[in-house]
């Protein structure tokens, strides 16, 4: 509310005195206003306004029954991950104390709570409580999933059709580092990764699903911030272009630096040290490293991805994206990982991990089925 004190709002005596009042209220208090209020204003809606709704009220455009086909492959694909069923409700600033996410972007709720606006930070609420009860916690590792209806608060552009609520395959793993640091996590990712490409490629091969094919690129969050924070590109211009793909904030910044490398390119590390990146080459070192030896089939098809910016705040070094063309040739996101910070901030231990990745199973269904 504190906020709204300066704004044209504030220019009302009787609103700036209001949002004085309600902005010293205890959150007890607080909760038994907006109670009351929704109370009394529940009487005056009018039937017509129930029956139209708003953006947030429309159901979704995919079947049940291909949501259910979509959800058996995952399962399938997935026998040792235990899937759980999510609240719709979930702590109050949940997702901007963990995640780094705007709270305009979330719908909030009474009670203090908010509408579930992302199946990975609700999911690693139950996993750090399993974690921390699993006996003994030295070797523990816990990785549970869910495909759940999520809401997000933003207006989408209206030529996408997307809906603000939509459904996400999401799935988390908390554990501890492994005695080389780092590597358990990192390993880790690659499962996440693997698995998802397998859902994937298990879909392209029921006659009813249409991906024509798929691209997956690496990306290291660090490698951008490193250059934020020297202010060898200018922060405020990405954060303003984050969604739009296409901004080159290494032409805007005068920088000769592709936008990608293949994954596999030798002595990546020399390469990007080259081009002037600091920060989190060597992990990009080790996890390229990591990746050869375990899952050597997937080094061709790999690209790094040296501009992502989106993901920055939410991941807290390495991640991937994954999309997909369909029939029509449209190419969709449709899966996205990494490592997130999630643990060390709750816990304040370095040796902790999480992981968390997801995958549109709203747009598989929408866009991918025949």
């Amino acid at each position: 509310m504190s906020e709204l004190k300066g704004s044209h709002i504030g220019q009302n005596g009787e609103l700036e005195n209001a949002c004085v009042t309600i902005d010293s209220l205890n959150c007890s208090d607080l909760l038994s206003l907006l109670t009351l209020m929704s109370h009394h204003r529940s009487k005056d809606v009018k039937v017509e306004s129930v029956v139209g709704g708003n953006r947030f009220n429309q159901p979704s455009k995919v079947s049940q029954r291909d949501f259910h086909k979509i959800e058996g492959h995952i399962f399938d694909q997935l026998p040792e991950v235990e899937f759980i069923e999510l609240s719709v409700l979930q702590p109050f600033g949940i997702n901007t104390v963990l995640a780094d996410t705007n709270e305009k972007n979330v719908v909030a709720a009474l009670r203090r709570s908010e509408v579930n606006a992302d199946a990975t930070t609700a999911l690693f609420r139950v996993a750090l409580q399993r974690f921390r009860t699993q006996k003994p916690i030295q070797s523990s590792t816990i990785r549970l999933a869910s495909n759940s209806r999520i809401t997000r608060a933003q207006v989408f552009d209206p030529a996408t059709k997307f809906l603000p609520h939509f459904k996400v395959f999401g799935e988390v793993t908390v554990g501890r580092q492994s005695e080389k640091f780092g590597e358990e996590e990192l390993l880790t990712l690659i499962g996440h990764l693997k698995s998802e490409l397998q859902i994937i490629n298990v879909l392209d091969k029921d006659t009813s699903f249409s991906i024509a094919d798929y691209g997956v690129s690496i990306s290291n969050v660090l490698l951008m911030q490193g250059l934020m924070d020297r202010g060898v590109v200018s922060q405020d211009e990405l954060r303003r272009n984050t969604a739009n793909p296409n901004y080159d904030a290494f032409v805007a910044a005068g920088l000769n630096i592709p936008p990608e490398l293949p994954f596999d390119t030798p002595e990546i590390g020399r390469v990007l040290r080259s081009y002037g990146f600091e920060r989190g080459v060597k992990v990009t070192e080790v996890f390229q490293a990591l990746v050869a030896e375990n899952v050597p089939e997937l080094m061709p098809i790999l690209m790094l991805d040296l501009r992502r910016i989106a993901g920055i705040g939410y991941y807290r070094h390495l991640c991937y994206h994954i999309t997909a063309q369909n029939e029509q040739g449209e190419v969709l996101p449709i899966g996205d990982g990494g490592s997130t910070d999630w643990m060390e901030k709750v816990t304040g231990r370095k040796d902790l991990y999480c992981v968390s990745s997801g995958i549109g199973t709203e747009l598989l269904g929408q866009y991918f089925i025949r």
